[in-house]
């Protein structure tokens, strides 16, 4: 395969539509709502030159993102928080379809996610943090597996846990586990569609020093 660059690719425009709104009117409860409306244009495309195996860069794209995203935060108690975030996603594209194949930039990215979190602040300086994610499907990325599957990335949910403990206001130890839900999980597929790299099951210890 051979790539021919050209004098005539262009950068791509944006014209990006932006709005929010935060509410703070109790002392323990916050929202905030923000929605946007991004349209681009010129967008990177691959054709053909008419020589096989042969493509070069255009500019025949148009994509427009609409979505919007919401976070609540409430304190029950002075030692306890809450945070709720929600965010959707819509993308309309008209991009001639790639002479390599490949997924479509509609497809790419999961139209829903949830994410709660709680954060405790333990007696004796200790706290406790966790965090559960979910996260949609993509109904039309197959990611690359051996042995070889015909299932879609699938909607997953994922949680994270943290241990703390402040010493000292200058010193903070923390244990982290993340994605402890499964061994690993599918995100998206390899650009190339060979084997796709999984998000496994992790953990990490950390010390952090503030001078």
């Amino acid at each position: 395969m051979t790539l021919i660059g050209t004098n005539d690719q262009r950068s791509e425009d944006l014209l990006s539509i932006e709005g929010g709104y935060r509410f703070f009117q109790f002392e323990r409860f916050t929202a905030e709502v923000s929605v946007f409306h991004h349209m681009y244009e010129n967008v990177t495309t691959l054709g053909t030159t008419g020589v096989p195996g042969t493509f070069s860069f255009g500019n025949e794209g148009d994509v427009q993102t609409t979505g919007a995203e919401i976070e609540i935060n409430l304190m029950p108690t002075d030692w306890w928080r809450l945070s709720l975030g929600y965010s959707v996603l819509e993308i309309e594209a008209d991009i001639p379809p790639s002479p390599l194949g490949g997924t479509s930039v509609t497809e790419t990215n999961p139209q829903h996610q949830v994410v709660v979190r709680s954060f405790f602040d333990l007696p004796l300086g200790f706290e406790f943090d966790a965090s559960v994610y979910w996260v949609d499907g993509l109904n039309k990325v197959i990611p690359g597996r051996i042995p070889p599957s015909s299932d879609n990335v699938e909607q997953y949910v994922r949680l994270d846990l943290r241990i703390g403990y402040k010493p000292a206001d200058w010193i903070e130890l923390a244990l982290v586990g993340q994605n402890l839900t499964s061994a690993r999980h599918a995100e998206f597929t390899d650009l190339q569609s060979n084997l796709a790299s999984e998000i496994p099951r992790s953990g990490y210890a950390k010390v952090t020093l503030n001078f």
